[in-house]
């Protein structure tokens, strides 16, 4: 390195002055870093001189020989080098001096990380440019951003803030102060660093109550930056000196005033003048922006204790994944930059009109999480074992979190992520939305699931569009429960058994196959004697319990069945028991093998051109048939469900349920994996041999037919191909526009892949997705709903499809603002306009008061409790103040339900805009 960028011998004679005079080094230690030395050596020693000083020890020669060995850091001629260097009395000319060189030596390696970032990294052209901003931040700001910090760091931090802390006594502020007595006990204050969400409904003050702040703190001398992307600066300062003045906004904004007015307005506005407020009105932001602005604003003003962005959903973003997204990394880049800066950022946010559906309109965490939400009994898989739990399981039961679960990736693969939180959303009108395979699942209208062309909400979904589903649930389970025999005795009393109260426990079935089978694992698992009973052209196999039974002793099978948590009920409420979902593949090929051998058909029908091979599984009972197909995509093994009448001389008798395996590739898997055990399953190889001959016709889990107008021909423009052109290369006649009515199969996605060379269709050609057409959505009931958030991913497989999921905030606080007479208000205007168009008198029952009562809801605190905090809104000045006593309102946190809270009904309404 350049001998411009360091000098040894300054760097020696700072060392050799502390050694000479140690009672300066506290005031070096403030403006020197041991990284601002060149010489590693001497950065050792500056670390062991520190040390020293914190432990009210001498900075001599023998105690940092000492501090040095135990570092293993000694070297006995640099010391001396240090020690026979001339002492110093400026000490400040060669402070700056070292300090001029290590910015230089900063700035140097800025400019390599630029170049590698730059050229060799190929970053986007806003990562560089966040990182080079960061990094001079830092560099101007004397501090490192280093890849870790030791523990002895660590924890000497922690213990100067418990210092601090203890300092100040029994004082409930320890951040920065919010403006508000009731809401700094609750908070302690805004921490630095704290990133803190206030959101309300529009009219409820939130813009006020942030401003409420801005001004407490800027009396208070300190800085306030704010981003308006709303309301111009004028604005903002016309309630500002409305509030400080105590004259009504109304009469500012008319200039109607008294000449007594008029005097307290300019003593109030030259006072303003002084006052350290910078606000950006520009109307447009981007985490960018706001990140460039904030850094040059924080270097140039040290004094800049609080930032606020007035609001979240008008502030822009480059994610094309859906609003969602965007807001989600603006909070996240919001975060980031509030603990670079060391200072609370306080961020706006609207909230929808869903607040207003409900009877309670108090707002709740999952109001800010821009996503809709599942029934309770959505099921969801842990992909490290195979268990499955209902959604509202998993709320309620948070120790499960965090778990893994399968989501699909950005390149459409579905593989494992981690479920962060599990959270009750409200009661809400749920939609059943049902797929072509049979597959169902309850959510909100707003929910969205994933179409070719990105994440769609359920509203805006139609019959016939496809949306993806999982092609197969890969687990890696390895350790089974259930041994060979448990699993071949419980497929066949789930088929065809009969374990009933009160009832000799039988099984039934045509096939000797069987019937040899059931008897010799009863025997080997429970010691059992079976008895054989033939009857016409099929056999039962009765199952007597080996010993005497008594009120206290229970049959084998019995307590086998309560072990399993198996009910012992009539073949329509039948289901599989979560032990065979925990059970690995092997286990589960073996379970179907002999489930299909009760129940299930294997045939084959001659047709003119070619043999019909019909697989199908039978049962009466839905849940049973829904967990075969769940089970079956275990194994890759698309099927569908469908119900099947049972009509015999005009009446109809309980509905059975087929779960059919469809496709050449689906009925090979099957086949070769699966198949049947006993004379069902005999004749696999033939029927093997039958598909061989068989040209595959996919109909079914085809890529929507928009991605021709779409993906396709973005890509073909791009190399400027025709269709006839992309015709020949698919070895196809051209046929015009009949060409975009069809759905694409994954083998010609894989064709157009090879020579359009665009990442798109290639992750369609090469995904894990099948996609399932809807053939139905029909409104369900207002029931309890629920929803996730997935890590990275943000969406997760419920039901075997694929949903999206809420998005965490990463907040440490988040408030809401709550005006219940905005409501009542608004709800009397509503009965008042009815009735005169109606043409109807109606007296307005609502009592207009200059003072209205305010909730602020604390729904999030990161550090601290939750609850409410009661403030007194002035409407004639748009002021908030602190409300008399301490006593909360009650508050019904999200994890928590109570359908007895506010009954009161508006629908929905207009808000008037303050």
């Amino acid at each position: 390195m350049s001998e411009n960028m360091f000098n040894l011998n300054i760097e020696r004679a700072v060392l050799s002055a502390i050694m000479f005079d140690p009672q300066i080094f506290e005031e070096i230690a403030s403006k020197l870093e041991p990284h601002d030395f060149y010489l590693p050596f001497h950065q050792h020693v500056f670390v062991a001189m520190e040390d020293l000083s914190r432990e009210d020890k001498p900075i001599d020669e023998e105690f940092l020989k000492t501090k040095l060995n135990a570092t293993k850091n000694y070297d006995e001629v640099a010391l001396l080098d240090i020690m026979t260097a001339n002492a110093i009395s400026n000490t400040h000319a060669y402070i700056e001096e070292i300090k001029s060189r290590s910015t230089k030596r900063a700035l140097a390696t800025l400019a390599t990380t630029i170049k590698k970032v730059t050229i060799e990294d190929d970053l986007p052209t806003d990562e560089i440019m966040n990182l080079v901003e960061k990094k001079l931040y830092e560099i101007t700001q004397n501090s490192t951003s280093e890849d870790f910090r030791e523990s002895k760091e660590i924890t000497l931090s922690m213990i100067e803030e418990i210092n601090r802390l203890k300092a100040l006594g029994n004082a409930k502020l320890l951040g920065i102060d919010t403006g508000f007595r009731n809401l700094n006990d609750k908070t302690q204050g805004f921490g630095k660093g704290d990133l803190v969400i206030i959101a309300a409904r529009p009219a409820m003050g939130k813009t006020s109550l942030v401003l409420n702040m801005t001004q407490r703190a800027i009396e208070r001398g300190e800085g306030v930056a704010f981003f308006s992307l709303e309301m111009p600066a004028e604005q903002l300062m016309l309630r500002l000196l409305s509030t400080e003045t105590s004259i009504p906004l109304q009469k500012l904004r008319v200039g109607d005033l008294t000449d007594e007015q008029w005097s307290r307005l300019s003593k109030s506005a030259d006072t303003m003048a002084t006052r350290k407020l910078f606000v950006d009105d520009g109307g447009y932001a981007t985490i960018h922006h706001v990140r460039s602005k904030l850094r040059k604003l924080k270097g140039q003003h040290p004094e800049i204790t609080m930032a606020i962005i007035d609001y979240l959903q008008l502030m822009s973003g480059d994610n094309k994944e859906g609003r969602q997204q965007v807001i989600s990394e603006i909070s996240r880049g919001l975060k980031q930059l509030a603990r670079e800066l060391q200072i609370p950022i306080l961020a706006l946010s609207q909230l929808n009109r869903g607040v207003e559906s409900r009877d309670n309109k108090r707002p709740m965490l999952s109001d800010l999480r821009e996503s809709g939400c599942l029934s309770g009994d959505s099921i969801i898989v842990d992909s490290k074992n195979g268990k499955r739990y209902r959604i509202d399981e998993l709320v309620e039961n948070k120790n499960l979190l965090p778990m893994k679960t399968k989501s699909m990736d950005k390149d459409l693969k579905v593989n494992s992520f981690t479920i962060t939180n599990a959270f009750f959303s409200g009661e809400k009108l749920t939609y059943t939305l049902t797929t072509k395979s049979g597959k169902t699942i309850n959510a909100t209208a707003n929910h969205k699931f994933y179409r070719v062309d990105g994440w769609i909400r359920l509203d805006n979904l139609k019959i016939g569009d496809k949306i993806a589903t999982p092609d197969r649930v890969h687990l890696n389970v390895e350790k089974d429960t259930l041994c060979d025999n448990e699993l071949i005795l419980l497929a066949h009393l789930l088929g065809d058994g009969s374990i009933l109260k009160g009832q000799p426990y039988h099984y039934t079935n045509e096939d000797m196959q069987n019937i040899n089978v059931v008897k010799k694992v009863a025997k080997e698992l429970f010691n059992i004697d079976a008895r054989v009973v033939q009857q016409k052209t099929w056999w039962h196999v009765y199952l007597p319990s080996p010993y005497h039974l008594t009120h206290n002793k229970k049959h084998p099978i019995t307590l086998w069945y309560e072990r399993l948590n198996i009910e012992r009920v009539r073949s329509y409420d039948k289901r599989v028991p979560d032990v065979v979902f925990e059970s690995s593949n092997r286990a589960i090929k073996l379970f179907l093998k002999h489930l299909w051998a009760t129940d299930g058909s294997i045939t084959i029908q001659k047709q003119k051109n070619r043999n019909k091979i019909t697989v199908y599984y039978a049962t009466t009972s839905y849940i049973l048939g829904k967990q075969v197909q769940s089970l079956l995509l275990r194994l890759g093994i698309i099927s569908t469900i469908r119900e099947v009448k049972q009509i015999k001389e005009d009446k109809e008798y309980r509905s059975s349920y087929h779960i059919s395996i469809q496709g050449k590739e689906n009925l090979e898997n099957f086949l070769n994996n699966v198949g049947s055990f006993g004379k069902r399953g005999e004749n696999s190889e033939v029927y093997l041999r039958n598909l061989a001959e068989i040209k595959t016709n996919p109909n079914n889990g085809c890529v929507d037919k928009m991605v021709w107008q779409t993906h396709i021909k973005e890509a073909k423009d791009k190399q400027n191909f025709s269709w006839r052109v992309v015709c020949e290369k698919l070895k196809m006649s051209y046929c015009g526009s009949t060409l975009f009515k069809s759905g694409i199969s994954k083998e010609r996605m894989q064709k157009l892949a090879e020579f359009l060379e665009n990442k798109k269709i290639t992750n369609l050609a090469y995904s894990d997705i099948y996609w399932d057409e809807i053939i139905s959505i029909k409104e369900n009931k207002k029931e309890k709903t629920y929803d996730l958030t997935v890590d990275s991913v943000h969406n997760f497989v419920a039901n075997d499809i694929i949903v999206h999921n809420s998005i965490e905030q990463d907040a440490d606080i988040v408030m809401f603002v709550y005006r219940d007479d905005v409501y009542r208000e608004a709800a009397e205007k509503e009965k008042e306009m009815k009735a005169k168009a109606d043409g109807k008198d109606y007296e307005n029952k609502f009592q207009n008061k200059l003072e209205e009562d305010t909730e602020l809801i604390l729904g999030k605190h990161r550090n601290g409790p939750t609850g409410t905090v009661k403030l007194i809104f002035q409407k004639q000045f748009t002021r908030f103040v602190d409300a008399p006593g301490e006593n909360d309102y009650p508050i019904v946190h999200e994890s928590e339900y109570n359908e007895n809270i506010d009954n009161r009904d508006m629908g929905n309404i207009n808000l008037p805009i303050i």
